[in-house]
């Protein structure tokens, strides 16, 4: 938007707060469950090896004692699923954000042009991605304003007394709230 405020990144981080959230427990959620079936694969895998989820370990004494496989590999597992899962939300934030604050831009340049503020650019810093985006949305809102002053013009050029028909009047009325000219 041609309009720019002070950056505050932190405090506006959210710009639309329940999409942002929503996008991010998804993200944890395919991560926490891309890890159990990782975990699930690995435990499979040991056992079909191994026809059991035992282990033996030999002691000094030369005693050989028993160990369940899920004893050892599950607080590896349950840190390393913690880790996932915070590293999940933190890239679910961060992605929600790059999608979050374009369509929140978008629905302040629409409701600006529904206004009949036809002189508003729309602007995003993420250029490379949405540069086509910007380009075609910003040539629509020219290609309008360039109809609707052509229109304005043309009501303007009209002699007087056809400019008091009811119709005519009411499309120079229109025409006439609208924002043409910068």
């Amino acid at each position: 938007m041609t309009r720019e405020s002070g950056r505050k990144p932190v405090v506006n981080f959210f710009v639309k707060k329940p999409q942002q959230i929503g996008l991010a427990l998804r993200i944890v959620g395919i991560v926490a469950l891309t890890t159990m079936v990782s975990t699930g694969i690995i435990l499979l895998l040991y056992y079909l090896r191994n026809k059991n989820v035992l282990f033996y370990e030999m002691h000094e004494s030369g005693e050989l004692s028993a160990h369940n496989f899920l004893s050892v590999l599950m607080p590896a597992l349950i840190v390393s699923m913690t880790v996932n899962v915070i590293v999940a939300f933190c890239i679910g934030l961060y992605a929600s954000r790059k999608y979050a604050v374009p369509i929140f831009k978008l629905e302040k340049w629409a409701m600006q042009v529904k206004n009949g503020v036809l002189t508003e650019k729309l602007r995003f810093r993420e250029k490379r991605e949405l540069a086509e985006l910007m380009t075609d949305f910003n040539e629509m809102g020219e290609e309008l304003r360039g109809k609707f002053k052509t229109i304005r013009d043309t009501i303007n050029a009209l002699p007087d007394e056809v400019k008091t028909d009811d119709r005519i009047a009411t499309v120079s009325q229109i025409v006439s709230s609208l924002k043409l000219d910068e």
